[in-house]
């Protein structure tokens, strides 16, 4: 019996999509970097199929973050 329970990513999701979308001008060139680079790892969790909760919420906090600097 190998089941395993499937994360939910929507969340994940959705920081992403609200980060490819922002207006980049509103941003400093290192805080688009900051943002590009946790964009980048965000994608990386949520497309791998072996992605823990702990790796989710890390991921989501640090977007959540650099969103907000």
């Amino acid at each position: 019996m190998n089941l395993r329970l499937k994360l939910n990513k929507d969340l994940l999701s959705d920081l992403i999509n609200q980060a490819n979308g922002i207006n980049r001008a509103n941003y400093s060139a290192e805080s688009l970097k900051v943002l590009d680079a946790e964009v980048l790892k965000a994608k990386a969790v949520f497309e791998g199929p072996n992605a823990s909760e702990a790796k989710i919420k890390a991921v989501e906090a640090s977007l959540t973050k650099a969103l907000a600097d």
